[in-house]
């Protein structure tokens, strides 16, 4: 059994709580502005389907920098 020091678990909280901020915000950029823009510029798109969808991305970007360290974040957000 491995044990973990004080500094592995402040960086993985660290990285957890930054990649949830950058989710968080990246939602919100959406509901506020593309999501508004999007409906001026295409009225017959679906309202709750989002052409440009951020959170998504930063999904991929964190699994694919960070792989397994990312999860928890993810799975907050």
């Amino acid at each position: 059994m491995t044990a973990f020091s004080s500094s592995q678990v402040r960086n993985f909280a660290t990285t957890s709580a930054v990649l949830f901020a950058i989710y968080m915000a990246s939602y919100i950029v959406v509901a506020v502005v593309v999501s508004p823009v999007q409906e001026m510029i295409l009225p017959d798109v679906i309202r709750f389907a989002s052409l440009l969808f951020l959170p998504h991305g930063v999904r991929v970007l964190s699994a694919s920098l960070l792989g397994a360290k990312s999860v928890p974040a993810m799975v907050l957000g």
